[in-house]
Parts: structure tokens; C-alpha cells; sequence
């Protein structure tokens, strides 16, 4: 894990632990809880 820099990416991070809860947006994610590695899967996935 990498300390926020930016203030995007304090942003981002706490976008990120937001999604990682609610059920509703592990569709974002192709249905898969886990939110790390999602920019790997998304774009072979697709």
C-alpha cells in the first residue's frame, strides 16, 4: 500500500475503501468483492 500524495489520490483511497463495503458497487467490479488487482482484471476481464 502507498501513502496518499496527491489530494486525487486521498480521494481515490477513500473511494476505494468506500466501495470495498457496500454490496451494491461489487458490480462495478464484475461482481468480485475484492477491489485490489481491479485494474488488472478490468482490462482482460473485458
Amino acid at each position: 500500500e502507498r501513502e496518499p500524495v496527491t489530494e486525487a489520490e486521498r480521494v481515490w483511497s477513500k473511494y476505494m475503501t468506500r466501495i470495498k463495503r457496500p454490496k451494491r458497487f461489487h458490480t462495478l467490479s464484475g461482481g468480485k468483492p475484492q477491489v485490489e488487482g481491479a485494474e488488472d482484471y478490468t482490462d482482460s476481464d473485458d
